[in-house]
């Protein structure tokens, strides 16, 4: 029993200091007290399962109970085919002709064309809308760029054409990727990788076309890394 020295909701008290055996004897009450609560805390409640029905999670707890949250949505808004010089919102989602689909990540207004993959944007699926590879006919130096990935590309040119493969910080093509060139004139197709971009040809062959007629394949594979392959020039 709790020895008090005052009066007070407890009682009259004792009136005096209390003595080192009532001290020790109160400190001994309490931690008793204590270790009983411990000893019979109640068992805490836990998750039994989870189930989920569309939007509604439902926590099944092990006291029999539940508690349900609804988790939250996001609406995406389909803008079309990509036109330079429009606003972007968040999840706005459109379509580049032979590249793919792109959900908007943060709101933008689209630069001139043609379309550069940014960071403002990701690619959602590749463009599978279009029955063939669309054909692209050049007869002057270009450049590669995500909007040639997927086509035919015909150089039609008496000067060769030496392709600058550029590294990712310069140019943004997202990996697997896939050029298709066909040499239609005397000007051959060549493929030069930017310092830092490691390009995989053909051992024996170089990284151009061989002939009028031609056609060489350029796949991005990774990271500032390519693959060639085709009719190459071979090496004498």
């Amino acid at each position: 029993m709790v020895a008090y020295r005052t009066a007070g909701a407890w009682g009259a008290g004792l009136g005096r200091n209390l003595t080192a055996a009532e001290v020790d004897g109160n400190f001994w009450e309490l931690v008793q007290e204590i270790a009983d609560i411990a000893a019979n805390a109640p068992a805490g409640v836990g998750i039994a399962n989870i189930t989920q029905l569309g939007t509604l999670v439902t926590f099944h707890l092990s006291d029999s109970t539940t508690r349900q949250v609804t988790l939250p949505t996001s609406r995406l808004t389909w803008r079309g085919s990509w036109a330079a010089g429009t606003l972007y919102n968040v999840n706005d989602y459109f379509r580049v002709s032979g590249v793919g689909v792109y959900v908007v990540k943060t709101q933008h207004t689209a630069a001139a064309a043609p379309f550069v993959v940014t960071p403002s944007v990701e690619l959602m699926m590749p463009d599978l809308l279009e029955a063939a590879a669309p054909v692209v006919n050049q007869t002057a130096a270009f450049g590669l760029s995500q909007t040639l990935a997927g086509r035919y590309i015909r150089y039609n040119s008496a000067t060769d054409l030496n392709l600058d493969i550029l590294a990712d910080a310069n140019m943004t093509v997202e990996i697997g990727a896939e050029f298709n060139f066909r040499q239609v004139g005397a000007g051959q197709v060549g493929f030069v990788p930017a310092t830092g971009v490691t390009l995989n040809g053909m051992e024996g062959f170089n990284n151009r076309t061989r002939a009028p007629g031609s056609v060489a394949t350029l796949k991005k594979v990774a990271a500032n890394e390519w693959d060639l392959f085709g009719s190459l020039e071979e090496i004498v």
